[in-house]
């Protein structure tokens, strides 16, 4: 706040409220790893990349108090004032607001590419009055069980079937995430109803982890984002209907030691 003197009144004028972002315009494919964002630089530092890069802004802040974030699967955010830690939290699709706390320095952690964005402000109810830069609809999310789902050991091009319980009859799915204690090459098949029948196929999405997976504390992972796969449940189970395809030429052990674990994230077709 800043104070103002004329003759003998005195009284605060409210902070013009200034908004830093990343990226500029759309969103950006962070990699496995921590992201972080520097306030008073306007610094974002990428893991993988070479050089810092910078934020957009009109000009710079020493602290902002509020955020909007966006993010097509979870984060891990961590805020900092002054080297302190102040706030630590799982992010969860999609849009994220908070004006609760102040700090000048942001961690982002992620154990796979995400979709991301953010603005910050010098202002807690700034971020009340900035629209997503989407139309977002309602997003919903499922996991499988990596402890009992996928725990069959899998040959070359054996298959396993699972059903993933979901919460609406019309999914369309927007993000799928793997998460793998084998470094091995995937296909997650879709079938329309759980007989899994060759005509009820519907379609597949590989999953080529030794060659495009993130590996990250002992585990593979992969994140397929800003798709729209439209499912068909003709059995009406509020069920997707998936099987697994070990593509790769080692085999898939069974149970923990090749555990396999999914995270979709879908919407629902009105």
């Amino acid at each position: 706040m800043v104070e103002e003197v004329s003759g003998c009144e005195t009284f605060e004028v409210a902070p013009v409220p200034l908004i830093m972002n990343f990226p500029r315009l759309g969103r950006y494919t962070l990699p496995a790893g921590t992201t972080k964002i520097d306030v008073k630089t306007g610094q974002v530092t990428i893991p993988g990349e070479s050089a810092p890069v910078e934020m957009y802004s009109a000009a710079r802040m020493d602290t902002c108090k509020s955020f909007l974030i966006f993010t097509d699967a979870q984060i891990e955010l961590r805020a900092y004032l002054a080297g302190a830690l102040v706030y630590t939290s799982s992010v969860f699709p999609l849009w994220t607001r908070s004006k609760l706390i102040e700090f000048d320095y942001i961690e982002i952690s992620t154990d796979y590419s995400v979709s991301f964005y953010i603005a910050m402000s010098n202002v807690a109810d700034a971020m009340a009055s900035i629209d997503p830069i989407t139309n977002v609809a309602a997003r919903h999310i499922a996991q499988t069980n990596r402890d009992t789902q996928f725990t069959d050991a899998l040959v070359t091009n054996a298959t396993e079937n699972e059903n993933l319980s979901v919460t609406i009859s019309k999914p369309y799915i927007t993000n799928i995430a793997i998460m793998s204690v084998q470094n091995l090459y995937y296909r997650l098949a879709f079938y329309s109803k759980d007989s899994f029948g060759a005509l009820e196929y519907i379609g597949n999405i590989d999953f080529d982890l030794p060659t495009e997976g993130d590996p990250l504390n002992s585990l593979y992972c992969m994140n397929v984002h800003d798709i729209t796969f439209d499912y068909i449940d003709e059995d009406n189970s509020d069920e997707i209907h998936m099987q697994l395809v070990n593509l790769d030429a080692v085999a898939k052990i069974a149970g923990a030691l090749g555990a396999v674990q999914f995270t979709v994230i879908y919407g629902e077709n009105l």
